[in-house]
């Protein structure tokens, strides 16, 4: 039986925020002062395997792929040398798992999330017919809502009335929010979740969303699918033409992100980002 092979692969598909917290208990527990009296043999291995981890800890810093694997790969390299290390190294990595599988990560907000998964997914074109007045902002669907939540809520409802021929808004779906966010929220990119070559710098605001169709909200929320109005600035990219309707066929999906996101989105491997 291949030792740790189960753990490996449970980490190897985390976010690269949850991969990070790993590997930093990973050095953590590879320079515990308990293995220090050992025969300088195994101290040499030792120094030897931080020497290679420490580089693989900055390819996540850096955004870089299958760095899980490279440790891994690593760990099997060095635990089959000798007999000694073999136990140090398994049980060094045993350790590392069981007090991370026991701590709680932080990856509700956006700025817990690494900039290469900041990017929202469209994935189709809904059906929407505006509102004329804010009749259907029913108060008893907002019965965990504070009174001045709602009254917030319903000063937005009502700027969504007045853009009702605005011609650049689109109602569309987005799948899986990569966090909670605040709305609106302004991106500069849309790109082609299919061809990262496919990319356009054009500011896109998602203003607003119906999370389940009927609740109207001014935010995201991690995990979520949410139908959502987003306002194109300008002319619209034709790549939109290419939306389904309310998923009638399969779509990759278009992206949004910041300027900044981008510049890590577009180095990934299209094939583990996008399916």
């Amino acid at each position: 039986m291949i030792p740790l092979k189960k753990d490996f692969e449970s980490i190897k598909y985390c976010h690269l925020t949850i991969q990070k917290k790993f590997v930093e208990f990973l050095l953590t527990e590879m320079t515990n002062p308990d293995y220090d009296s050992l025969d300088n043999e195994v101290i040499s291995k030792k120094l030897n395997f931080i020497n290679e981890l420490i580089p693989l800890y900055f390819e996540i810093i850096n955004q870089k792929f299958k760095s899980i694997e490279k440790i891994e790969s690593l760990f099997y390299q060095y635990y089959n040398t000798t007999s000694v290390f073999k136990t140090i190294i398994e049980s060094t990595f045993v350790n590392t798992f069981s007090k991370f599988s026991k701590i709680a990560i932080s990856w509700d907000y956006e700025l817990d999330i690494e900039p290469i998964e900041r990017y929202i997914r469209i994935v189709d074109k809904i059906p929407f017919t505006f509102p004329s007045n804010n009749d259907s902002l029913k108060r008893e669907r907002y019965s965990n809502t504070s009174d001045n939540i709602f009254n917030g809520l319903s000063q937005e409802y009502n700027s969504l009335i007045l853009e009702r021929d605005n011609p650049n808004i689109l109602s569309v779906g987005i799948s899986n929010s990569y966090a909670n966010i605040n709305l609106p929220k302004v991106y500069d990119i849309i790109f082609d979740t299919r061809d990262l070559s496919k990319f356009i710098e054009q500011k896109t605001i998602v203003k607003c969303a119906y999370n389940y169709r009927v609740l109207f909200h001014m935010d995201l929320w991690r995990g979520h699918h949410s139908h959502c109005l987003i306002e194109v600035i300008g002319d619209i990219p034709e790549i939109f033409d290419e939306l389904p309707q309310n998923g009638t066929k399969e779509h990759k999906g278009i992206g949004l992100c910041t300027k900044y996101d981008w510049e890590f989105i577009k180095e990934r491997n299209q094939s583990l980002l996008f399916f």
